[in-house]
């Protein structure tokens, strides 16, 4: 008899990775025109919103923090992207302003956390 997983069982089974063609950074959490490579020739080009995490805006009141953690995060994703250990994790979800949510990985070094680590973002959910 075959079992049927549960989606709650299939999500902890199965992590989507992705590896990314190319991307804009526009601030420590948000990546625009962000293409993915989906496998058998196929691209796709989307907004996305790094999970968990919020970092301070490039504009306004937290402009200063935000351009430095912006490049912080540049800078940590291309150096991942030159060594090829740089994937993109989809949680299928969108945020509240339609940008899909990602977990961005250097190999097994999950960037979103270590944003937070350094102190360049806050944990939070939306």
């Amino acid at each position: 008899m075959i079992k049927k997983n549960s989606k709650k069982d299939a999500d902890k089974s199965h992590r989507w990775l992705f590896k990314p063609i190319s991307w804009r950074v526009y601030d420590g959490d948000t990546l625009l025109d962000l293409v993915l490579d989906l496998g058998f020739g196929i691209r796709i080009k989307i907004k996305s919103r790094l999970k968990g995490i919020n970092a301070p805006e490039v504009r306004g009141s937290e402009r200063k923090k935000g351009l430095k953690t912006k490049l912080f995060l540049g800078h940590a994703i291309e150096k991942a992207f030159l060594s090829q250990q740089l994937l993109i994790e989809s949680h299928r979800d969108q945020g509240k302003y339609g940008r899909w949510l990602i977990t961005v990985w250097d190999g097994d070094i999950n960037l979103n956390e270590l944003m937070v680590e350094k102190g360049l973002a806050e944990f939070k959910e939306y």
